[in-house]
């Protein structure tokens, strides 16, 4: 439950309990922990019962109801199955959203588990799915998403050069071949975002884009994440409204790693009136909403060099209090010089700001982040 509490809407694939009351508890569950916490509630919209074999499977979307409303929901029609002309193993689940906080109030959800024999196939046909979106709907701003098997065996290189929904300019991946969404190690980008429309594309983070590795997050092993499932979550955000005004004249990029246990909330709100965030010039922020408390740390830069002396004040505050690590910092480090600080640098003389952000719901963890402007 901790990670349907982290989204506002999360995407639930491979539903096969054929008595329907599986899900239903677990919302259930949801929302208990819901009412007993700050946290508001859920509803759900699920797909009918899809597959051309006795084992079908259900979509199901969870999402915060003081967040998200559904306008309309329908299963893409791909022809019969028992002519077997249909395109799809288990047809696309489309379902309109409208949101109250994020600075795109209409959108779509496209909720997809392709076959991995046919995954080629499949991907390639979503573009005929988004066209329909867009005459059904009258909408354009659409996010692809779920199990595409979009990786490894699945798809080739040849695959890759010829299929039309990675070579349509209308479609963005925001999922890269190199993020690993596979429990067991396998290192493979099997679940995508696919994002069209100019408002979709502008309202979402690019940056926060991939997968949620629970495991190391919420300190389990690797056999317990195996029972949940074989996949991470892949996860991104939408600009709030709040930021709707200077959000495309940014990027962030974030370096995370696995937090030190000892890390709490309380350590994190006592950082903000230590004597030496204010000595370093270190702004803090804190952000308070009915799902999440984040407590930002924040210092500007003019240049590279600033950039490396906030670094070092980091460091020098921030490390022993055990709210960022080593690995953090170094990593942080080598992308913005470089290797020998001439390749893969973010920046020369761009003006920016690192930021240690921490959230403190459902889990307590921080990481560094370099804003550039």
């Amino acid at each position: 439950m901790q990670i349907i509490l982290r989204y506002d809407v999360i995407l639930i694939q491979e539903i096969r309990d054929s008595s329907g009351k599986a899900i239903v508890e677990l919302l259930s569950l949801v929302n208990k922990v819901c009412r007993n916490s700050t946290n508001d509630l859920y509803s759900i919209t699920i797909s009918p019962r899809l597959g051309r074999t006795s084992s079908k499977e259900q979509y199901a979307f969870l999402y915060r109801k003081h967040v998200l409303s559904v306008k309309r929901t329908y299963v893409y029609d791909d022809g019969k199955e028992n002519l077997q002309n249909d395109t799809f193993e288990r047809e696309p689940y489309i379902v309109h959203f409208a949101s109250t906080r994020t600075r795109i109030t209409d959108f779509v959800l496209v909720a997809i588990h392709t076959s991995p024999s046919k995954a080629n196939q499949e991907i390639d046909q979503l573009v005929a799915v988004y066209d329909d979106v867009m005459k059904q709907l009258a909408i354009t701003n659409v996010i692809i998403l779920g199990d595409l098997n979009a990786a490894c065996s699945y798809m080739s290189d040849r695959d890759w050069k010829t299929n039309h929904l990675a070579n349509d300019k209308r479609f963005h991946w925001l999922i890269s071949d190199c993020v690993d969404t596979t429990v067991n190690g396998g290192h493979c980008a099997y679940d995508r975002f696919v994002v069209a429309g100019d408002a979709m594309l502008n309202a979402a983070m690019e940056s926060s884009s991939g997968s949620y590795q629970y495991d190391q997050h919420l300190n389990i092993n690797k056999t317990m994440a195996a029972l949940v499932s074989d996949h991470y979550p892949i996860e991104m955000q939408i600009y709030s409204k709040d930021l709707a005004g200077y959000s495309t004249k940014t990027v962030e990029y974030t370096f995370k790693v696995k937090q030190h246990p000892s890390l709490s909330r309380y350590r994190v709100y006592g950082m903000r009136k230590r004597n030496s965030i204010k000595a370093a010039g270190i702004a803090v922020e804190t952000t308070y909403t009915s799902t999440i408390t984040r407590v930002a740390f924040r210092k500007d830069f003019k240049n590279l060099k600033e950039a490396m002396n906030v670094l070092r004040d980091i460091k020098d505050i921030f490390l022993t209090a055990n709210m960022v690590s080593i690995d953090q910092i170094q990593n942080t480090e080598f992308h913005l010089k470089g290797s020998w600080e001439k390749e893969n640098q973010l920046l020369v003389k761009k003006p920016g700001a690192v930021k240690i952000v921490c959230e403190t719901n459902p889990i307590t963890t921080c990481w560094i982040a370099v804003l550039l402007t």
